[in-house]
């Protein structure tokens, strides 16, 4: 069982996430989801994620086109990210 302090921790960070996102009614707006992006595009977006590891895990090609479809998401992951690390 996660300490107190843990489980407050979770919901702030949950609370900050919730606000990062696209409205869904716009997710279907290829203008609004559709974000081609490199690997490398992906890494300086969420640099404190490690997206290496987690390809290579998945067994995932780097080689090709990502979309992204939150990049304001991803980079307030990040940023939850660093707050944490």
């Amino acid at each position: 069982m996660p300490r107190p302090r843990s489980a407050k921790t979770i919901l702030d960070m949950e609370t900050k996430l919730g606000g990062g996102g696209t409205r869904s009614c716009d997710t279907a707006r290829p203008n609004v989801s559709d974000h081609k992006t490199t690997f490398a595009q992906l890494e300086a977006m969420a640099p404190h994620i490690r997206w290496s590891d987690y390809f290579e895990h998945l067994q995932l090609p780097k080689d090709v086109a990502l979309n992204v479809q939150e990049p304001k998401f991803s980079a307030g992951v990040d940023r939850q990210m660093q707050s944490v690390l």
